[in-house]
């Protein structure tokens, strides 16, 4: 190949330098990956735990919602309610969602909307346990709960620009 037609912006002395660097990259995060979810790791591990390479999550989270109407409560089944079509799992789960209360208010909403007869009030609380290498999502091993909000059914939900949900 003609040396004053190669377009590459890599200098030939250089691209095995440059080769071997991204190959150490690709190796220590690897490596981070493999602590990021132990409880204690080595220093040295600190920058790979960006989060866009190698986060794991070590708690496995559910939404639970119960209905409420003339005294007699009932539990939800949200995944019914709310089918999902990605093999990720519900979006509700997920913690930007859960940990904001606007959007939670619209999925009690959501659910007065859509369970007939509809409820007076809904709750709607989170389950968690801790994740477990090996182990399914499923086996909830020592869960903790916690009611995260009540919703009373005819409330209206303010939305950005004064709208009303």
């Amino acid at each position: 190949m003609d040396p004053a037609a190669d377009a590459r912006t890599t200098p030939p002395p250089l691209r095995g330098v440059v080769l071997a660097l991204l190959a150490g990259c690709f190796a220590y995060f690897g490596v981070c990956y493999h602590f990021a979810a132990a409880d204690t790791f080595p220093a040295w591990v600190y920058p790979g735990q960006w989060a866009m390479f190698t986060f794991k999550e070590t708690w496995h989270h559910d939404v639970i919602a119960a209905a409420e109407r003339d005294g007699q409560t009932t539990t939800v089944d949200l995944p019914a309610l709310f089918p999902s079509t990605w093999d990720s799992g519900p979006r509700y789960v997920r913690g930007p969602f859960r940990n904001n209360p606007a959007r939670m208010r619209v999925l009690a909403y959501s659910i007065c909307q859509r369970l007939k007869p509809t409820p007076e009030v809904v709750t709607l609380g989170e389950v968690k346990w801790k994740a477990r290498f090996g182990v399914s999502p499923e086996v909830r091993e020592n869960p903790e709960s916690k009611m995260r909000m009540e919703f009373r059914c005819g409330s209206a939900i303010p939305l950005p620009a004064g709208r009303r949900l």
